[in-house]
């Protein structure tokens, strides 16, 4: 425990943290080992853990106005939630995530994928036959509002831009089988009917 001057005393820094130097009642300059001064309320609180970088290199969490880390342990990225900041496992950060950098989950559990983002993953785009690689090189292709989009929709499918999916030619078109959307175009065209029936 520090101690401050007031008046002709030596009075005990009275934090609830360790702090070794305090300005005043209210206010530490500096915290015992393996605390840092919170830069929100001259508090001592937990240095950050799983950091490569020195205290000197912290940044600011914009959503906590704490201090952040820039670059976490390998396999662990750093978690924007202001109820539980810090470098975390993937999937504690990123639901179904199992591999991820500082800033982006870059892989997921199976039958899951990294959104175009990169914060979180989603199911893959149903009935789409484009196949997602990764987030650098997708099949798909993205939107930089509303993410992925599908390159190219399974036979008997169009990529629908106000459903965004992959809908069915007959839910436009009656009885078409197969169809496409011409550039410039927000409606399907027939290219082949069921048995029985021609495109108009």
């Amino acid at each position: 425990m520090g101690f401050y001057q007031y008046e002709n005393s030596c009075l005990p820094c009275d934090f609830s943290t360790p702090c070794i130097s305090c300005l005043n009642l209210n206010v530490c300059l500096e915290c015992d080992t393996a605390y840092i001064l919170n830069n929100n309320d001259s508090n001592c609180i937990p240095d950050l853990t799983n950091c490569t970088v020195t205290r000197a290199d912290y940044t600011i969490d914009p959503n906590t106005g704490g201090f952040m880390c820039p670059d976490c342990d390998s396999g662990l990225s750093w978690n924007f939630d202001p109820l539980n900041p810090g470098c975390q496992l993937c999937s504690t950060v990123y639901e179904n995530c199992t591999t991820c950098s500082m800033n982006d989950c870059t892989a997921c559990v199976a039958g899951y994928i990294p959104v175009a983002n990169g914060q979180g993953c989603q199911l893959p785009i149903p009935n789409c036959s484009d196949n997602y690689v990764n987030s650098q090189f997708p099949g798909y292709g993205i939107d930089p509002k509303e993410g992925y989009f599908c390159n190219q929709c399974n036979l008997g499918y169009f990529w629908n831009a106000t459903s965004w999916s992959c809908a069915s030619c007959s839910s436009s078109i009656t009885d078409c089988t197969r169809c496409a959307v011409n550039a410039g175009q927000s409606s399907p065209v027939c290219t082949r009917c069921s048995r029985g029936t021609t495109s108009s």
